[in-house]
């Protein structure tokens, strides 16, 4: 059973994620589809989620710090805490909040250098993930970027679902919203390749064997499958069905996408907790 340390930083772990992932995300879908899309909401709901990654990412550290103490005095251990800063885990906490902060600066600017500097922030925001885990621990360049293209898309994925549910409300005019959704879906039919060969590559690799899905993390690791499976076949039945029925004018078709939007947000947040849980608490196959 987990200590309450490692609970606690799990839980901290999966504020960065959706913190970093939404930010990103945000910063994303505003280069994208900034013509259908109000850029001052992105530009808050970006703020907004890099206030909360920030928080989760330094309330992670000190949890390491306190883990390692087994005291609530290790999350302000000068000492504890100097030490950890020469790990792994403070490159990816200088990592992280570098990006943050200059997402933030970017944000501030709607035009000229500050979308580029939000887009780099993002960039290094997402290579902190690879400075520190499973995936560090194979130090194999070419993992590492598989694991930061599975994350691009991952943030872009997750970035669009709030702004299109934002456009299905608008009352009586339904065409911003299938234009996004159309062209998200053409994005999509690359984006689903990439997420899917980079995640399941990774996870073989750190499996290892048949064998190895039958161990604590290999159990984590087809409960995140089946988070992801629902989550791309809500994104599917959007694609598919939903936008084609909301562009013909079909009665309901709005509250029909909407709901499947805040389906495939409830299943991209157990694919998150479930990736949390993967790297906070359950050991790799032996």
């Amino acid at each position: 059973m987990p200590e309450i340390w490692t609970l606690l930083a799990a839980l901290t772990k999966l504020g960065l994620y959706l913190g970093a992932l939404n930010a990103v995300g945000r910063v994303l879908v505003a280069t994208v589809f900034a013509p259908d899309l109000s850029l001052s909401a992105l530009r808050r709901g970006a703020l907004a989620w890099i206030g909360v990654a920030v928080f989760c990412a330094v309330a992670g550290f000190g949890l390491r710090a306190a883990e390692l103490t087994g005291a609530l005095s290790g999350l302000w251990d000068a000492e504890m805490l100097s030490l950890l800063w020469g790990t792994a885990a403070g490159n990816a906490l200088t990592w992280r909040l570098a990006g943050l902060a200059a997402m933030a600066v970017g944000l501030m600017f709607v035009s000229g250098w500050g979308p580029w500097v939000a887009l780099a922030g993002g960039a290094g925001v997402l290579v902190s993930f690879a400075r520190v885990g499973h995936v560090a621990d194979l130090d194999l360049p070419w993992i590492t970027a598989l694991l930061w293209l599975h994350l691009v898309a991952a943030a872009f994925w997750i970035g669009i679902l709030a702004p299109l549910i934002w456009l299905t409300v608008t009352p009586g005019d339904s065409a911003p919203a299938v234009r996004v959704g159309e062209r998200f879906g053409r994005i999509a039919a690359v984006a689903l390749p990439v997420l899917g060969v980079t995640g399941v590559v990774m996870a073989w690799w750190l499996v290892g064997s048949v064998d190895g899905l039958l161990t604590g993390y290999g159990l984590w690791l087809m409960l995140k499958l089946a988070a992801v499976l629902a989550f791309l076949w809500l994104g599917a039945a959007n694609k598919l069905r939903h936008v084609p029925a909301l562009a013909a004018g079909a009665p309901g078709a709005d509250m029909a996408l909407r709901r499947s939007l805040r389906l495939e947000q409830g299943a991209a947040l157990l694919v998150l907790a479930a990736t949390a849980a993967l790297t906070s608490f359950v050991a790799l196959p032996g």
